[in-house]
């Protein structure tokens, strides 16, 4: 599993939040999720900094799921449409692992419980596991799995 090394300044993502439960991510909750945002797709668009799409996976209190957050990093905004939320991914250094779109969460299982253990590498508990998605119609078809590990 090949890894790249990136240390990335806080940045803010606008989009749809939605709570997942239970140790198993169901890939069809996260595609709900993301059909839910291209309804606000056009309105976030103008705002964001890259262009790229971002989930971002906050843990929730106990383990017992993910807020799953379905966006792009955007400029602070001073107006939040109805329906969306912004939220800030605090600074970190991430291991970065690139993947196929219709791998990400097999990719990111081995990640953890594979690579991880083996790393030498300790997960930042501050910081969110996210994927980014490229930007539409880009040449490089590859998701970045981004897992924050301690300096």
């Amino acid at each position: 599993m090949e890894v790249t090394w990136f240390r990335r300044p806080a940045f803010l993502v606008m989009g749809i939040v939605r709570r997942i439960r239970g140790v198993t991510l169901d890939t069809g909750v996260i595609e709900q999720v993301w059909r839910q945002f291209e309804s606000h797709h056009d309105l976030v668009r103008p705002l964001s900094t890259d262009l790229s799409y971002y989930g971002i996976r906050f843990p929730v209190n106990g383990g017992e799921g993910i807020d799953y957050h379905a966006g792009m990093a955007v400029r602070k905004a001073h107006t939040t449409p109805a329906g969306l939320m912004v939220r800030e991914i605090p600074a970190a250094r991430y291991a970065v692992f690139r993947c196929m779109p219709g791998q990400v969460e097999s990719v990111l299982r081995a990640v953890i419980t594979d690579w991880l253990p083996h790393s030498g590498e300790t997960r930042d508990p501050h910081a969110p596991v996210f994927e980014q998605y490229p930007p539409e119609n880009a040449s490089d078809p590859f998701v970045l799995i981004h897992l924050p590990v301690m300096d």
